[in-house]
C-alpha cells in the first residue's frame, strides 16, 4: 500500500514517519487545504526508502536463518540503510533498518545504538575514528554485561582512524592514564574509548588534555559532571547489547559501488602460532607478543607496533614500506623500547625490520610469515638473539 501510494503521488501524499507529521500539517496550511506537489514528491521518495530498507531487511533476516545462509555468496548481500543523523562537513550517517548498532546523536533512544550525553554535533571524520577506537578496545572486552564482557579494563587513543595509545591496566583511569602516556603528543586532539566504567578519576585525566571524542558503555555521576566541565568534548555511552547487535559486514564506498566483506575481529588464537627461531620467547614476551598482535591489526598497513608490559611504547601506521613503519614506531618509542617487542601486520620480506628492531634493543618479534625470504628473517633473528614467532594470519587493514 505504501508502494502504491507513493506511485501515485501526483494524487496521493503518503506519511511513513510521524515525524513528517508537522511537514505535512504545516504545508497543509500554507496551501489551503491541499498538499504541494514538491512535498508530495518528497514524501513518495522517503516512502520508497522506506519500503526498500525494510524489504532489505527481510533479506537479511532470511539470510541469518541457518538453513538459508550462503556463506560464500556476498552477491546477495542486501544492505537496510535509512538516514539516523546529519553530520557536519554536508554529510549523513545512515543506520540500518531495523537498527541494531550505530554511534548517533539522538533525542530517542533508538535500540542498539549511542547517546550522545553532551558535546558539540558529530563529524564524518569522529565517526571514523569513534569506530576504529572501538574496533581496538573491543580486543579486551566490553563492559560488564554482552557476550564479550571485559577481562581487562583498557583504554585507546586514536588519531586520524589509527591508535595511537593503547593500555591494559587493574582499572579503567589507570589503563586510561597509561594509553596517553603511550604518546601524549598524539593523543592530543584524539578519540578515546574505554572498555568498561567511566569513575571521576578517569574524568579528570580525560579533561587533563584536549580531546574530541569519549565513548564508554557507562559513566559514573561525578564523572558526567567532571566532564561537563569541557562543553565541547562529544561524551557518547554505548551498551554492550549495540556491540552484539552489530552486524559483521565490512562495507565501504568505491566510485559506483559498494565492498562488502567480513570484519577481521576473530578471536586471537595463540595455540596456532608457531616459533621460528632458536631461541623461544619467555613468558613475558610472549605475553607483550600477543598484546602487539591484538593491536597491529587495527593500525592501518603496513603496520608496526612496539609494545610492552600491556601498553603501547610506538605506532607506526600507513607507510609505502614495512621498515619506515617500523622506523616511525621505533623512535616514537624513545628510551623505552629496550626489552620491548615488535609486531608487524604483514611478513617481513627482507631482514632490514629485524636488524633495524634489533638495533633499537627489540628481544622478540611477531609477523604472520609466508614470505619466500622468511628465513632471511629468522636468520636474522638467530643471530642477534631475538625470538620470533609466526601467526599464520595476515591483516593488511586499509
Amino acid at each position: 500500500m505504501v508502494r502504491s501510494a507513493a506511485k501515485n503521488h501526483e494524487h496521493v501524499a503518503v506519511l511513513t514517519d510521524p515525524d513528517q507529521y508537522d511537514r505535512f500539517l504545516q504545508d497543509l496550511a500554507q496551501s489551503g487545504g491541499t498538499v504541494s506537489s514538491g512535498l508530495r514528491r518528497r514524501l513518495a521518495l522517503e516512502a520508497f526508502a522506506h519500503t526498500a530498507a525494510y524489504d532489505a531487511a527481510i533479506t537479511r533476516w532470511m539470510q541469518s536463518r541457518s538453513e538459508l545462509q550462503q556463506v560464500d555468496d556476498p552477491s546477495a548481500t542486501a544492505l537496510p540503510f535509512l538516514q539516523a543523523l546529519p553530520l557536519r562537513q554536508r554529510a549523513a550517517l545512515w543506520r540500518e533498518s531495523p537498527p541494531t548498532c550505530g554511534l548517533v546523536q539522538r533525542t530517542q533512544d533508538w535500540l542498539g545504538g549511542a547517546i550522545q550525553l553532551q558535546g558539540k554535533e558529530l563529524s564524518t571524520n569522529n565517526l571514523l575514528d569513534l569506530e576504529a577506537a572501538l574496533a581496538t578496545v573491543r580486543e579486551f572486552g566490553y563492559g560488564k554485561g554482552g557476550a564479550y564482557p571485559a577481562l581487562r579494563p583498557a583504554a585507546v587513543v586514536v588519531k586520524h582512524t589509527n591508535p595511537c595509545g593503547v593500555a591494559v591496566a587493574d582499572g579503567e583511569a589507570a589503563a586510561l592514564t597509561r594509553a596517553l602516556d603511550g604518546d601524549r603528543v598524539s593523543a592530543f586532539g584524539g578519540i578515546v574509548a574505554v572498555n568498561g566504567r567511566v569513575d571521576a578519576h578517569a574524568a579528570r585525566e580525560l579533561t587533563s588534555l584536549f580531546l574530541e571524542c569519549v565513548v564508554a558503555p557507562e559513566y559514573a555521576p561525578e564523572a558526567r559532571e567532571i566532564l561537563a566541565s569541557k562543553g565541547n568534548l562529544r561524551v557518547l555511552e554505548l551498551p554492550p547489547t549495540a556491540i552484539d547487535a552489530a552486524g559483521h559486514d565490512h562495507v565501504r564506498s568505491i566510485l559506483g559501488g559498494l565492498l562488502v566483506q567480513d570484519l577481521d575481529d576473530h578471536p586471537v588464537a595463540a595455540d596456532g602460532w608457531t616459533v621460528a627461531t632458536e631461541r623461544a620467547p619467555s613468558q613475558a614476551e610472549h605475553d607483550d607478543l600477543c598484546f602487539a598482535w591484538q593491536l597491529v591489526r587495527h593500525v592501518r598497513s603496513n603496520a608496526i607496533v612496539v609494545a610492552r608490559d600491556g601498553q603501547s611504547l610506538g605506532i607506526g601506521a600507513g607507510q609505502m614500506n614495512r621498515v619506515g613503519s617500523a622506523r616511525i614506531a621505533l623512535e616514537a618509542s624513545g628510551d623505552r623500547v629496550r626489552g620491548a617487542v615488535l609486531a608487524s601486520d604483514g611478513f617481513f620480506p627482507f631482514d632490514d625490520t629485524v636488524r633495524l628492531a634489533a638495533q633499537h634493543g627489540i628481544t622478540a618479534v611477531i609477523h604472520p610469515g609466508g614470505s619466500k625470504r622468511d628465513e632471511d628473517s629468522v636468520k636474522a633473528c638467530n643471530e642477534l638473539g631475538l625470538a620470533m614467532l609466526l601467526t599464520g594470519r595476515r591483516h593488511f587493514l586499509h
